[in-house]
């Protein structure tokens, strides 16, 4: 018979409140009633990550809001943890800062600023505190031992998410290969971009029609091209839109709703033209762990692009590979917030359902016993309890990429792909040519009704115009024979005749007229509206930005192998970045 001390055990163990009043005498059979409580979690006011955080000194007020919920979740009869609020471990989630760890941020950025706030890399900068006998934290000398390396490395982790040391300032020490597709240069990401309706109309002038005689070889008289004012206003309307929209234009790839990377933690593994296909930035980690440094660049150049960022993550299916994923989506929550842009991460490959699908092995070599573990290396032993969680939750060997690569590559392709489609709108270059082509239409036809409020001046102008022109040709005529024997006679009779006929005046009346009519003004309220990319992104990422602060935490725990396990670690020591 079950009682209600095990109901209670158990619906604590998963996090339900209860109260239990017994109804019944002691002495006799208890009857209990079970009342089931809201959670603060389900109370709170939860808002999204980007609207506790704007900027750095906005972190470390995240840790005492978990710390908040936790208490409050304890006094209902949990036994909720801080460490069941976070995404990882507090040793390395970016969005839970411990005052240790502000402390060690403050003082590598104190340092840095004594030093100038030097352009080198972290390395060089570790020498530089060796050369400058500085202190470490608790005192002792800075010295060139793995230990100071270390400290200084995770103090600068710190310093980079609070901002004291802003992307870019220093390199971080791991080397990740970077390869654009949608642009040339990572430090450039931004498109060459056209000129607004405005500036492009600047330049464009309005045709009147009057063409200069010409007297080289052969002889052409002056002419006007339009005999009426529908001719005139619509041939000058075509010319000025077409000139205008002529110097307009769109990139695809900067108008799509996201600007995406794909990161590997391996090298040669994501075929460089279909990422091609989509815009996307290849960046290979080469040593696994997504360091800060790809994080802090891939949200820069979403934030120069205007762009939400979305990261197709390409690992191995493994302890590491589980982490990955998790542990680059916090750092890109954290630091897309700084920023104030929306961000997304998914899974690309490998997938624990990609290797049912597709049979992909498992390599028992990857299971091999970590050198260090008999002599009790803390690493060694961390990196056995990933192993041990692994094997738990996957049943069978770790599956690396180039086994999927190397079994299934059009699988593995297609997979990729699917990813890739879900942030691009793949028609969106059509859509948005097909617009500039009715913008361009709307401005010419915006350009006729303007001209032809003044239809009955440009037609009067233009008459005057013929008249002077048939007088002009009726004297010129005899002279044109004549003018195979003597070109600069009849270039100078030519002059004559036209001053003498007032042309050049006439002319002015024309284009006095014309210029009556703002047509840049008018080209100007021209509005092209680009069009929307339709990308339906994935059901469950791992990351988006978009969702409230516990639903991300919920979303991590539901991509995280470890839910449920006893074990709190998250297995990756990011401190070394």
């Amino acid at each position: 018979m079950i009682s209600a001390l095990d109901i209670f055990i158990t619906l604590n163990k998963y996090h339900v409140g209860i109260y239990i009043v017994v109804t019944a005498r002691f002495y006799k059979t208890c009857q209990y009633t079970i009342i089931l409580m809201s959670s603060p979690r389900d109370t709170l006011d939860d808002v999204r990550f980007s609207e506790l955080v704007s900027e750095g000194s906005d972190i470390p007020a995240v840790a005492d809001r978990l710390k908040s919920i936790a208490a409050a979740e304890r006094e209902m009869g949990r036994e909720t943890t801080v460490d069941e609020l976070l995404a990882q471990s507090r040793r390395n989630d970016a969005a839970y800062l411990m005052p240790s760890d502000i402390e060690k941020a403050e003082w590598v950025a104190d340092l840095y600023e004594r030093e100038d706030r030097p352009d080198e890399h972290a390395r060089d900068f570790h020498y530089r505190l060796v050369s400058g006998e500085y202190k470490r934290r608790n005192g002792e000398p800075y010295v060139n031992s793995d230990t100071c390396w270390k400290e200084l490395n995770e103090a600068l982790k710190w310093a980079r998410i609070l901002r004291h040391i802003e992307p870019g300032e220093m390199e971080n020490t791991r080397n990740h290969t970077v390869t654009p597709t949608a642009f040339d240069d990572v430090d450039r990401p931004l498109p060459e971009s056209g000129p607004s309706l405005d500036d492009a109309s600047a330049s464009v002038d309005v045709d009147d029609g009057f063409r200069r005689p010409k007297i080289p070889q052969e002889v052409t008289l002056a002419r006007e091209l339009f005999d009426g004012a529908d001719e005139f206003i619509a041939t000058a309307a075509k010319m000025i839109a077409d000139q205008t929209f002529r110097r307009v234009y769109f990139s695809e790839s900067a108008e799509q709703r996201y600007y995406i990377e794909i990161w590997c933690e391996k090298s040669g593994v994501v075929p460089e033209d279909l990422a091609g296909e989509y815009g996307a930035t290849i960046r290979e980690s080469g040593q696994g762990e997504f360091s800060l440094g790809m994080v802090e660049e891939a949200v820069t150049i979403a934030s120069k692009r205007d762009q939400d960022l979305a990261v197709v993550v390409v690992s191995d299916y493994d302890a590491a590979g589980a982490d990955i994923p998790i542990s680059g989506a916090r750092k890109i929550e954290v630091l897309a917030a700084l920023k104030g842009i929306e961000a997304e991460v998914v899974q690309g490959a490998v997938t624990k359902e990609q290797v049912e699908e597709y049979g992909i092995p498992g390599n028992p070599s990857a299971s091999k016993v970590p050198k260090g573990l008999e002599e009790g290396v803390r690493g060694a032993k961390g990196y056995e309890t990933q192993k041990e969680l692994f094997r738990e939750y996957a049943g069978q060997f770790p599956v690396e990429l180039q086994g999927f690569t190397s079994v299934a590559p059009d699988a593995f392709e297609n997979e990729l792909e699917e990813s890739l489609a879900t942030f691009y709108d793949a028609d969106l270059g059509d859509r948005i040519k097909s617009e500039v082509r009715e913008a361009r239409e709307r401005a010419q036809q915006r350009l006729v009704d303007a001209f032809e409020e003044h239809r009955a001046e440009i037609q009067d102008a233009l008459d005057e115009l013929h008249q002077g022109l048939d007088r002009y040709d009726d004297e010129m005529g005899p002279h044109v024979d004549a003018a195979i024997d003597g070109l600069e006679q009849l270039a100078a009779e030519e002059k004559r005749v036209r001053d003498e006929c007032g042309i050049r005046e006439r002319r002015d009346r024309v284009e006095g007229v014309v210029d009556r009519v703002d047509h840049r003004a008018v080209v100007a309220e021209v509005d092209v509206p680009v069009p929307t990319p339709d990308t339906p992104g994935v059901d469950d990422p791992i990351l988006d930005t978009r969702r409230s602060f516990l639903e991300q935490l919920n979303a991590y725990k539901r991509h995280n192998m470890r839910s449920g396990s006893d074990d709190a670690s998250d297995g990756i020591d990011d401190s070394e970045e």
